[in-house]
């Protein structure tokens, strides 16, 4: 919990933020007006829906830097808003016109789970896994989007601002998911002892994915696990190699 205590003037304003920190699978309920500790660059951020399109309900979280110190800052970074009317609209501020229509239309279902993902060069957003916003920060058509989205952001709250339309309505629960690791490979362990003592065989090694293992949807590793090579190609004494072929076709007949 921070508590931050404003002075003005003789007057002494006490205004209290409650800084929640939440890594959990589990849902948790939404406090609207404080800070929530989230560090966008390495987890993905979920919020659980159930408003009606047409509703005019909104999901408005607002982002921002570790040097904000308050709340009430709503223009310090930019915030992420959906407004529910028919059709369903998008604002990332600072990067788009207003609102605007979803590059790809979100799906039907009333309950809905909206996953927001940001990286230094660009921010995404999902809805019931689908993909419905990519912003590349470098491309966007305002200038200051790069600019304040390129930012580290480090923590985020739901809009609790009565005095605008688009505070935060619609959100049920959030919780914080860990970007997917992408599994990668060990090192091969030895080679196993050769099949054949002489007139060729094979031995194999493997390796495992687990350098890292594959987490949070990740990608299994590419390639295979397991190598072979031929051993132990000499003659056999008293035997050429042909010889043994030849024994071994007339044996499987």
């Amino acid at each position: 919990m921070t508590t931050v205590v404003l002075c003005t003037g003789i007057f002494l304003t006490v205004l209290i933020v409650l800084t929640v920190s939440v890594l959990t699978s589990e849902w948790t309920d939404v406090q609207r007006h404080q800070f929530i500790d989230c560090d966008l660059e390495t987890h993905s951020i979920q919020i659980k829906t159930d408003s009606v399109t047409g509703s005019a309900d909104y999901m408005t979280l607002v982002f921002y830097t570790q040097d904000n110190e308050n709340v009430e800052d709503y223009w310090s970074l930019g915030y992420v808003s959906v407004r529910f009317t028919n059709p369903l609209a998008y604002m990332v501020k600072k990067c788009t016109n207003y609102y605007e229509e979803f590059q790809v239309t979100p799906p039907t279902e009333t309950n809905k789970i909206w996953t927001i993902s940001k990286s230094f060069t660009d921010l995404t957003i999902d809805c019931n896994e689908v993909r419905v916003v990519d912003i590349d920060f470098a491309t966007s058509s305002k200038s200051e989007c790069e600019d304040k989205w390129s930012q580290d952001v480090s923590k985020m709250a739901f809009w609790n601002n009565l005095q605008h339309t688009d505070h935060d309505t619609a959100s049920d629960g959030y919780r914080l998911i860990p970007d997917p690791i992408n599994g990668g490979w060990s090192n091969f362990e030895g080679w196993t002892q050769c099949s054949a003592v002489c007139g060729g065989g094979t031995q194999t090694r493997t390796r495992t994915c687990t350098k890292p293992s594959p987490k949070y949807g990740g990608a299994y590793c590419e390639g295979d696990s397991t190598e072979t090579r031929e051993c132990n190609a000499h003659d056999c004494p008293g035997k050429s190699r042909t010889d043994l072929q030849n024994h071994t076709r007339i044996s499987n007949h």
